[in-house]
């Protein structure tokens, strides 16, 4: 599996939630200052 198919996956796995139980994810992945994540996703 290449990173970016492991990413996707736990991003969708952290945006999972109970709404009986949970509040809904207010952010679940943020950019960076430095950028280092540009790569990854271009």
């Amino acid at each position: 599996m290449i990173l970016l198919e492991k990413l996707v996956e736990r991003i969708r796995q952290a945006a999972a939630y109970n709404p009986d139980v949970q509040a809904a994810p207010a952010c679940i992945l943020w950019p960076d200052r430095e950028r280092l994540w540009v790569p990854l996703i271009t």
